[in-house]
């Protein structure tokens, strides 16, 4: 028969508050007579009511017969929160060098069997160990730990971490803190602070680096303010190779920059001459930097500037942009880009969107001119691949067009600096530099 002796354990608890331990016992003791199998969550609610009240003979009597009947897989009649119980109660006793043969304490009956302590256990002694500054034998548990293929966690490495820091022993803490992130277990953003910070303090600021990247690589990211206090201490100390890297970090994963530490490292690089690498740095996200190697500012090695303060969309100079300085417009022609070429149709500037019945959507549409899937058409003209068509009348491919103007029964005149090549593609010169422009697929540069 199964009982639960919790009831029992209610009533000794209140038989010892009110003074009364003769009747608590008396209670304790009809409930062994009646010889009941418990389990272990039962019995350990009677050891801790034992314990309190300064039953200790009868907590370890009642100890050992779990011990006994654990006969595993038939019979578990102990867990790891009943050697919790009992370590426990030796440190409180000032019996701290106990703790381990009762940690590993086994059944004298014939088929008992000694229990396989999990990772809670070994827990639970490791930080009593540590709350005592007895490190060393904490750290043996933890070796013994990992060799029993258990998994340290969270509060294994905090506990030894913090108990490290406190013995001044920086190395090893640093040695465990790097264990905890490379077998990929959360460092919240109150431990990395703490742990950071202890390192900066005892002068271990370069050590930081490596940590914090390896936590970068896992979500959640680190904090903005952890990242804020490892590139301080790194630039107290001269690192700004280092400092540029946990930046980029910043950048590439989303990690907010705060405006004070903007302000902090623009200020310090100033200094140094190499301001305009924090300027790059913070403007051009997603890259990766490379201390000492010029960056690219677009992505796929296209030109470094732009004219006119023309910005760059995925790579592309021409992409899903139409800006216009000093009425400049861009030639759409296989992607290609002109610059410096204002385009007339009888004599009045034409413009992008609906207005005095030109209309841009995907094609041109002037006094009846209109560009689309890559034709003229004005007056019956029509232009297509390359060619010029004018009542019936055509140009073959590749031709090329005096003064790099042209004109067709009512077709605009086209004014500017440009050339048209082989097939239709143009070649130009921006801010001294030659190229091709790419045009991405969809966009309007590449129709």
């Amino acid at each position: 028969m199964v009982y639960d002796g919790i009831v029992n354990a209610t009533f000794m608890e209140w038989f010892f508050s009110k003074g009364k331990p003769k009747e608590a016992m008396e209670s304790y003791k009809s409930l062994l007579d009646k010889e009941f199998k418990m389990v272990p969550a039962t019995c350990n609610v009677l050891l801790e009511v034992l314990l309190k009240w300064d039953k200790k003979p009868e907590a370890e009597a009642l100890f050992d017969s779990m011990l006994d009947r654990h006969t595993p897989p038939v019979v578990q009649a102990v867990n790891s929160d009943t050697f919790n119980i009992m370590v426990n109660e030796c440190f409180k006793m000032g019996k701290a060098s106990e703790a381990y043969s009762v940690f590993k304490k086994a059944g004298n009956a014939p088929k008992s069997k000694s229990f396989s302590m999990d990772a809670a256990g070994f827990n639970n002694i490791i930080m009593r160990y540590c709350e005592n500054d007895m490190i060393d034998d904490a750290e043996r548990m933890y070796v013994e730990l990992c060799g029993k293929s258990l998994s340290p966690e969270v509060n294994t490495y905090k506990t030894l971490i913090d108990a490290y820091f406190k013995a001044g022993r920086i190395d090893e803490a640093i040695d465990k803190y790097a264990k905890m992130v490379d077998v990929g277990l959360r460092v919240i953003p109150t431990y990395a602070n703490k742990w950071f910070s202890s390192m900066i303090e005892n002068g271990k600021i370069v050590e930081c680096e490596p940590i914090l990247t390896k936590m970068a690589e896992r979500d959640p990211k680190p904090d903005a303010n952890t990242y804020d206090m490892v590139i301080r201490a790194l630039c107290v100390a001269s690192n700004y190779d280092t400092t540029l890297i946990l930046l980029q970090q910043m950048v590439n994963y989303g990690v907010g920059v705060a405006p004070a530490l903007k302000e902090y490292v623009l200020e310090v690089f100033d200094k140094l001459g190499r301001k305009e690498e924090i300027d790059r740095l913070l403007i051009a996200r997603g890259t990766v930097y490379v201390p000492g190697v010029p960056r690219n500012v677009n992505g796929y090695g296209q030109r470094n500037q732009y004219g006119y303060g023309q910005q760059n969309g995925n790579g592309n100079d021409i992409v899903n942009r139409q800006q216009y300085t000093n009425g400049n417009t861009q030639q759409y022609g296989n992607g290609n880009d002109i610059v410096n070429r204002q385009q007339y149709n009888n004599g009045n500037t034409q413009q992008y969107g609906n207005g005095n019945g030109q209309q841009y959507n995907g094609s041109w549409n002037g006094n009846g001119q209109q560009y689309n899937n890559r034709g003229w058409n004005g007056n019956g003209q029509q232009y297509n691949n390359g060619g010029w068509n004018g009542n019936g009348n055509g140009n073959g491919n590749g031709q090329q067009y005096n003064n790099g103007s042209w004109n067709g029964n009512g077709g605009g005149q086209n004014h500017g600096n440009w050339q048209q090549n082989v097939n239709g593609v143009e070649q130009r010169n921006v801010n001294g530099e030659q190229g091709y422009e790419q045009a991405q697929s969809g966009s309007v540069a590449a129709l």
